[in-house]
């Protein structure tokens, strides 16, 4: 099997321990917004100080994740310190990075939103808390939240296994995508199923996940050699 042993637990606990930190950031966003809320009030500090919480967090969950995938396809535990000594890190500023400019939007978008709200007399309708909420909900709540940690534990997944495997020189055109073969596959990876390398690459060259929210995983070919032939260290 491609997919590493506890890849449910593992994306679970990487929800968790993001969803403790996001619950703090929306119940300070709600206190900065105001009543009536204001984005103005949200002063540029707030979302440094958001990242680099998310930050410092998520780096250690991709390492966790990515370690453990590299070894269970074939890498010693030097290989896959150095592998994780080289994805983690990267990888958790270019998400946060994402991830933060993506709430600015949502936070703008909402504030459009309630300079556009009327009363039915035709005069602005000022938001209220229950607006500020919405919208940190949104920002910071449970569904995003959930949503990065798949997407995340997908993508430490695939670059451990990656890694691994093309160390070893395994990697094949036959190496296989597989779906999670159950009712929430999505129609971009449905066509991916069971299909090769030689295929899947054309579409997502890096491999899962496709989108966000993917959950598939690889099947290597020569998965079984490379896990008794251990990669050279390089």
């Amino acid at each position: 099997m491609g997919e590493i042993s506890n890849r449910d637990e593992l994306e679970a606990m990487f929800g968790s321990k993001v969803l403790r930190l996001t619950r703090e950031q929306r119940n300070r966003l709600v206190a900065l917004l105001g009543n009536p809320p204001n984005v103005a009030n949200v002063p540029e500090s707030f979302w440094i100080e958001a990242g680099r919480s998310l930050y410092t967090e998520i780096a250690v969950l991709l390492a966790t994740i990515g370690r453990q995938s590299a070894q269970e396809h074939g890498a010693t535990e030097f290989q896959a310190q150095l592998f994780v000594n080289q994805y983690a890190e990267p990888r958790a500023r270019e998400m946060v990075s994402g991830w933060i400019d993506h709430s600015k939007e949502i936070l703008q978008a909402a504030s459009q939103q309630w300079q556009d709200t009327t009363k039915p007399s035709g005069e602005p309708a000022p938001p209220t808390r229950s607006d500020a909420i919405e919208v940190s909900d949104t920002i910071f709540g449970p569904d995003r939240v959930g949503r990065m940690a798949s997407t995340e534990t997908t993508s430490a997944q695939t670059a451990g296994a990656e890694a691994a495997v093309s160390l070893a020189g395994g990697a094949s055109p036959n190496d296989l995508w597989f779906t999670r073969e159950d009712g929430k596959v999505c129609t971009v990876c449905r066509p991916l199923h069971e299909t090769p390398r030689s295929f899947w690459s054309q579409y997502v060259p890096a491999g899962p996940p496709a989108h966000p929210d993917c959950r598939c995983y690889l099947l290597y070919e020569n998965l079984d050699e490379v896990r008794q032939t251990p990669a050279e260290t390089q």
